[in-house]
């Protein structure tokens, strides 16, 4: 999920990183209640220290922590808990970037087995301003893979997958935890 930024916080950013949402942000000068949503991936590790540190002085602390959480999973530690559906999204790109996956899941199969799957992209699906029936936002997780080609036994071809993710299954869990209660394997295979 983005990291939800307030205006004043957002403004008062000097990260070159942050440059161009600050830009965006100055449009609405007026409205010093507006909150901006920026992508995990568009800030740099500088930018989220400056975060940390804007964030924990205003008080902002949903921000600090996930921004605190999302610095930590770059620097290659997965063993704390996702603090908020915010760090999720930048906690597990980190995580499929590490040499302990490398863009690799392991999917657990109808027979118990574990199948790999490579990430072709993680997003964030915003349904807050989706009409009729109100569904969670979500982090999906895009996968392509060898399976069974259509009608033809035994033979395979590439197929694409989505494995999606709510604030429910992740938030004050680890992402160890998370892959594991949803079939997922977060190690490589020996």
């Amino acid at each position: 999920m983005s990291l939800t930024i307030s205006h004043a916080l957002l403004i008062s950013t000097t990260s070159n990183c942050l440059e161009s949402s600050r830009t965006k942000a100055s449009r609405y000068a007026d409205d010093a209640e507006r909150e901006h949503l920026i992508e995990p991936s568009v800030v740099d590790s500088e930018g989220l220290r400056e975060l940390v540190s804007l964030a924990t002085d205003a008080k902002e602390m949903k921000l600090a922590r996930a921004a605190t959480a999302i610095l930590e999973a770059r620097e290659g530690k997965f063993d704390k808990a996702i603090p908020n559906f915010g760090a999720f999204e930048g906690m597990l790109n980190a995580f499929l970037r590490s040499s302990l996956i490398d863009g690799w899941i392991y999917v657990e199969g109808r027979d118990g087995e574990l199948y790999p799957e490579l990430v072709t992209s993680v997003r964030f699906v915003d349904h807050s301003h989706a009409r009729g029936a109100k569904r969670p936002n979500e982090v999906v997780i895009y996968t392509q893979f060898y399976g069974p080609a259509g009608r033809k036994e035994g033979s395979l071809e590439s197929a694409h997958s989505s494995h999606t993710f709510t604030p429910e299954m992740v938030t004050r869990r680890k992402i160890s935890d998370v892959f594991a209660d949803t079939g997922f394997s977060g190690r490589l295979l020996p």
